[in-house]
């Protein structure tokens, strides 16, 4: 551009344009020396319009125009600083629409289209704002320089991209007059991926009906609009993609490239709401799977949304059909959710109707195998243990095996019949004993009994009025009952002559044991506490607490409490129902037993 002899420029002249003061620059330079006084850079390699355009000094731009050649003016008008930018560019930057259209009357169509160093035009730079002023600036621009709207930066921005992106809905009506304006953004997002993104329901609506094509449009990962929403949650939002037209026939069912459809974005989002709209438009969305063969619950299934899963315990029908589809793995959802050790998710699963619970993966294994084989290798033992409680109580099955294979494998688990005789002989021992001395208590009361022969309360208990002795009676009660039960519970078992069904006979004593060792405490604790004088409480509440601390530092080796068996699921399930509901899962376990008293699905877990 000829600029190589050009000079530093005078700082006087810079003062003067920069405050607009053309009077005092025509005093600065006559026209013989105009050329070469312009002709200079100052700091940022600005030139003099460059300043003019930041400023918005018209009347300097529009003097200096006068006063220097054609030739001499192009120049100035073309000639990039540091950053690229023109003067065109300084102008739309600073919002001065008036400077933008002086520059641009001189200006032909490829230089109004040059572009800075991130490849923006003056376009670019002008939707990027949101003022009124930068609306003027792109309808002036537009109308001069038509073209500019096809033109992308580096970051393959299109200029009705970036007025979606900045979320300047009056600039993006103003460039959609325009049909031939491409809409696209980096990774090939559209202008209505972006606004989804924004979560700009405007802008949305309005490409939605201007531009319907674009609902259906992917992004180079092969994402839809409808796949954006479905990640955010906007109901609005999908409402206005599901409607776009003739698109909600099929707008659903387009998948990415790794063969995700919106549905499933949304289960693993756990957004229902969304679902239930994607339902609504094809009902038969439930049936797509992803490219690993699984449909929408194996997703939320996977991703631990249990409102999912809630949903469609409460919907008819739909949950009949999803619930025992298998993946290309053969793993339905029962399977994932053992595989995430995912209680929670577990219990949900176990409450469909319809869930079958014999179905076996490619690999040959039922949900219970499945819990089985993550067992031997994962450390959330416990987790493990508790799903597969839940599994057996709810009476899922092994995959056929046979009993002396299960014994090579889990051989601490199997114990010599002699010895589990013996070991059960001691513990009837200690269950009659808590049987003897609570039937006692049970007659010997803490404070005997009215002896007034005449009135209508004799024989009746003296303290049965206080609330400690009738805690002391129900928890001797509870103590009595149990330890008798165990006692039934250990003396059936001598007459089993499998190992299996004695091991597990002599657990439930156990557990029983336990439960009556407690109730007889408590019984003590109330016992003695209602027999002690008001003036001594504070000596009752130190009995008390004594016989309290002693379970509680018990309590965090509850779960290691058989040294033989090891950490047995057994042990942590009868911590967690000493310390919350006693009889709930232990009766549940109780009942299941007839049912599987022969096999050996029972003994490794219980």
């Amino acid at each position: 551009m000829g600029t190589e002899n050009w000079e530093t420029m005078d700082i006087e002249l810079w003062n003067v344009v920069s405050l607009g003061n053309f009077v005092q620059l025509n005093a600065l330079a006559n026209l013989q020396t105009a050329e070469n006084y312009y002709r200079s850079f100052a700091a940022g390699k600005n030139n003099i319009l460059h300043i003019a355009g930041k400023f918005g000094s018209i009347y300097c731009a529009i003097f200096i125009g006068n006063q220097v050649s054609s030739t001499t003016l192009r120049n100035l008008l073309i000639q990039p600083n540091c950053r690229g930018n023109t003067p065109l560019h300084c102008a739309v930057l600073s919002q001065h629409s008036n400077l933008v259209d002086f520059f641009i009357s001189k200006m032909n169509g490829d230089e109004i289209k040059l572009k800075n160093n991130k490849g923006d035009t003056a376009l670019h730079l002008a939707v990027a704002g949101e003022s009124h002023e930068n609306l003027k600036i792109t309808r002036i621009l537009v109308e001069k320089c038509p073209d500019l709207g096809k033109e992308n930066n580096s970051s393959k921005e299109y200029p009705i991209y970036i007025a979606a992106e900045r979320g300047s809905l009056e600039i993006l009506q103003c460039l959609l007059r325009f049909r031939d304006f491409p809409v696209i953004g980096p990774g090939g997002k559209t202008a209505l991926h972006v606004a989804l993104a924004r979560r700009n329901v405007e802008i949305v609506r309005y490409l939605v009906e201007n531009r319907r094509e674009l609902a259906a449009q992917k992004d180079d990962q092969g994402s839809t609009p409808l796949h954006y929403v479905a990640s955010c949650g906007d109901l609005e939002m999908t409402r206005s993609i599901l409607n776009a037209g003739s698109n909600q026939q099929y707008i659903a069912h387009i998948c990415d490239n790794n063969g995700t459809y919106p549905i499933h974005v949304a289960a693993s989002q756990g957004n229902v709401e969304i679902i239930q709209l994607i339902l609504q438009s094809r009902r038969d969305s439930f049936e797509l799977v992803d490219n690993s063969g699984r449909n929408f619950l194996h997703v939320a299934v996977n991703e631990g949304r249990t409102k999912v899963v809630k949903f469609l315990i409460e919907e008819g029908e739909l949950k009949y059909f999803l619930i025992n589809q298998q993946d290309d793995n053969g793993d339905t959802p029962l399977h994932l959710a053992v595989r995430k050790h995912d209680l929670v998710m577990v219990k949900l699963l176990l409450k469909f109707e319809n869930l079958s619970k014999v179905l076996r993966n490619i690999d040959g294994m039922t949900a219970l195998d499945l819990m089985d084989s993550e067992l031997a290798s994962s450390p959330n033992y416990q987790q493990l243990s508790l799903i597969g409680a839940e599994l057996i109580m709810s009476g899922t099955e092994f995959s056929a095996k046979r009993l002396d294979g299960l014994k090579r494998k889990f051989p601490h688990a199997y114990q010599d019949i002699s010895h589990l005789q013996g070991t059960t002989k001691n513990v009837i021992i200690v269950s009659v004993l808590i049987a003897t001395v609570t039937f006692a208590a049970g007659f010997t009361i803490p404070g005997g009994y009215i002896s007034d022969s005449g009135g209508p309360n004799a024989g009746f208990a003296v303290l049965s009025h206080v609330a400690a002795f009738k805690v002391f009676m129900i928890s001797n009660a509870l103590a009595s009952t149990t330890s008798l039960y165990s006692t039934f519970v250990l003396i059936q078992s001598l007459y089993f002559t499998d190992e299996i069904a004695i091991s597990h006979m002599i657990r439930r004593g156990k557990s029983l044991l336990l439960i009556s060792s407690v109730g007889m405490m408590v019984a003590f604790s109330t016992g003695t506490y209602v027999v002690i004088p008001p003036d001594l409480k504070w000596f009752a509440v130190l009995v008390i607490v004594l016989l309290v601390l002693i379970p509680i530092f018990f309590r965090s080796g509850l779960v290691r409490i058989n040294p033989v068996f090891g950490v047995t699921m057994e042990n942590y399930l009868l911590y967690k129902n000493l310390w919350i509901f006693p009889f709930r899962k232990d009766l549940k376990i109780g009942l299941k037993w007839w049912g599987y008293k022969l096999s050996p699905k029972l003994h490794f877990f219980l």
